[in-house]
């Protein structure tokens, strides 16, 4: 985890809707970045690095799929954590300086109210 500090935000992105089950992310040249039946956050994360890609995330809701539980990031050689999926992008891709920095989530089978 980034740090023993770290603060977890009890929000439910779940609410009223299909669970989010799937997370991604990819690198591009351009705004004009898409991955076909995924939905994309409208955030570019590498924002206001001068030089470097546009890094978008993506996600799923894929009724009868587990729902994703928890999110954390990892820089560098952190160690990673057990049960978790790797986004494979470095969300810190191409730019000069910096760490290394990848998405990792868990996804629960039959996840609690507290999971959520």
């Amino acid at each position: 985890v980034v740090s023993p500090d770290y603060v977890r935000i009890p929000i439910n992105l779940n609410q009223g809707v299909d669970p989010i089950t799937a997370i991604t992310a990819k690198g591009c040249l351009t705004d004009d970045c898409y991955i076909d039946g995924w939905n994309r956050v409208e955030k570019d994360v590498n924002e206001g690095v001068i030089i470097g890609t546009r890094v978008y995330l993506f996600y799923q809701r894929i009724r009868g799929q587990p729902p994703v539980t928890d999110v954390v990031v990892i820089l560098n050689d952190q160690s990673t954590p057990e049960g978790y999926h790797k986004v494979d992008v470095d969300l810190n891709q191409l730019t000069i300086r910096g760490a290394s920095i990848h998405l990792w989530y868990q996804v629960k089978e039959n996840p609690t109210n507290e999971d959520l």
